[in-house]
């Protein structure tokens, strides 16, 4: 089955709130951010930060996306394999 834009609605499938734990179940979360270390106030903000298992901020570390070596380092904190990670970015030129 190949994936689709849009809401689901037309495939008959109800929408679901990305943060609520029928969503993350069996999902492990982590936040990356190149900025200026106000990730945390953000997921704040959206009502995200029970559901991140790490949160991330390159200038801390010492690591920038798009470096391989950032999500090594989160996957490793995470205790996840990178053959079984998914990234999902809004940058193309500063994530992948």
């Amino acid at each position: 089955m190949g994936c689709c834009a849009g809401t689901g609605d037309e495939l008959g499938i109800p929408n679901v709130d990305w943060r609520s734990p029928r969503a993350v179940r069996g999902f492990v979360l982590g936040g990356l951010w190149n900025g200026c270390g106000k990730l945390d106030n953000l997921c704040d903000d959206f009502g995200s930060t029970p559901l991140h298992s790490l949160v991330v901020h390159s200038r801390r570390v010492g690591l920038y996306k798009p470096d391989p070596a950032i999500f090594q380092y989160a996957g490793k904190k995470m205790g996840v394999a990178p053959e079984v990670t998914m990234m999902i970015g809004d940058s193309f030129e500063r994530d992948i």
